[in-house]
């Protein structure tokens, strides 16, 4: 099962220093999502990450970037893959989904695709988990997409992804919001070693 983390939506405390030392630690899928972020923002974040860990970065705007820095890919939000305006010739593209019916409905093969919310969020309050457990898992079966577990997955929380039929699993919350990211994150790579 891949381990995602995904940056939280607004800049915390040495971020940059703390995500370095979780690369080194071995974080192989690092999805940057800054929705307030202008491009310069988005810019100088890059610029703080060493050359060498840029190939495991996924940009989720500004993604003209992705060539500039050589970057993992690109997530496309709902509005630009509904549009299909979007460039083609990056190493991965993900998405994400937010009902089984639409993904479904859309079988393209993107690298992977996000699911959520699965269980109430550990980022956003009052944001509560939007699946039935027979609905995903018979969902899970029918599609070709490699579906990625979003929203509420923590630690104990693993197993019953792998259960379900799920990938993956991507995290904010339960990496950037414990005291010590790097260790709820390595608690979580092991967790994930089992499967």
């Amino acid at each position: 099962m891949n381990l995602i983390l995904l940056s939280p939506p607004t800049l915390v405390p040495n971020e940059t220093t703390i995500l370095c030392q979780l690369f080194e630690a071995g974080l192989t899928h690092f999805h940057l999502r800054k929705p307030t972020f202008s491009k310069v923002n988005i810019l100088d974040y890059l610029l703080e990450i060493p050359e060498i860990y840029h190939d495991r970065i996924v940009l989720h705007q500004y993604h003209a970037f992705c060539e500039v820095f050589k970057l993992k890919g690109i997530h496309l939000p709902e509005k630009v893959r509904i549009s299909q305006h979007y460039p083609i010739n990056v190493p991965l593209i993900s998405t994400s989904f937010h009902d089984t019916t639409t993904l479904l409905a859309n079988e393209t093969c993107y690298q992977y695709v996000f699911l959520s919310p699965i269980f109430n969020s550990i980022s956003k309050p009052n944001y509560p988990a939007g699946f039935q457990k027979e609905e995903l898992a018979a969902s899970l079966k029918q599609t070709k997409q490699k579906v990625i577990a979003l929203g509420g997955v923590s630690f104990p929380k693993v197993q019953e992804c792998k259960s379900l039929g799920f990938s993956g699993v991507a995290c904010i919350g339960a990496v950037w919001q414990n005291p010590d990211p790097l260790e709820a994150f390595e608690q979580l790579r092991n967790e994930l070693a089992f499967f």
